[in-house]
């Protein structure tokens, strides 16, 4: 199993985390990986965590996003670590995909979401496409986060600045721009 998690480029890494989709079926299965997760945080010291939660893996997987959402919170609610959420979709699915996932989680603010992202390889999923789902998030008191400058270059990156997101995931790729840098 630990060979599962050694991988050396972006490729290798999208099929480890198939791996790991194809053993995750009802929300349990998310329970248990959610407890593990928070003993983890809480044996580091960790007090709160922003967690994402991959709702557009979910909702191609014709799964239901509610229970899975339930049993992990469940599982939050017992742990020392507070924890909001972050809900993202998967850029490779296009805008209508986004939109759908940006109301899932305007739908669930009150429960602790407090953040919609788009993950995903940025490749086949330009920044630009999101614009409408970004700004319904924000809308909706959502902050905005997206995967950028991971296995794209910093134009990636400026992309994802454009549509106002407050973060970047992983971003590395960034310091190919030194305008991008200072910025």
């Amino acid at each position: 199993i630990e060979q599962r998690y050694r991988y050396s480029d972006f490729q290798a890494f999208v099929e480890s985390y198939k791996w790991v989709l194809e053993r995750l079926h009802e929300p349990e299965d998310f329970a248990l990986i959610a407890r593990r997760l928070l003993g983890r945080l809480a044996a580091e010291n960790v007090r709160y965590a922003e967690i994402t939660l991959s709702a557009g893996v979910m909702l191609r997987r014709r799964q239901d996003f509610a229970a899975i959402f339930e049993a992990v919170r469940r599982e939050a609610a017992s742990s020392p670590v507070r924890v909001r959420w972050i809900v993202d979709a998967i850029r490779q699915l296009g805008a209508e995909h986004a939109m759908e996932v940006a109301e899932l989680a305007a739908g669930f603010v009150d429960q602790g979401v407090v953040g919609f992202g788009i993950g995903g390889t940025e490749e086949l999923g330009p920044p630009r496409w999101f614009t409408e789902a970004f700004r319904f998030a924000r809308s909706r008191g959502l902050h905005l986060v997206a995967h950028a400058g991971e296995t794209a270059g910093p134009e990636s990156v400026w992309g994802a600045l454009e549509l106002g997101v407050e973060r970047i995931g992983h971003g590395i790729r960034a310091v190919e721009d030194p305008t991008l840098l200072a910025h």
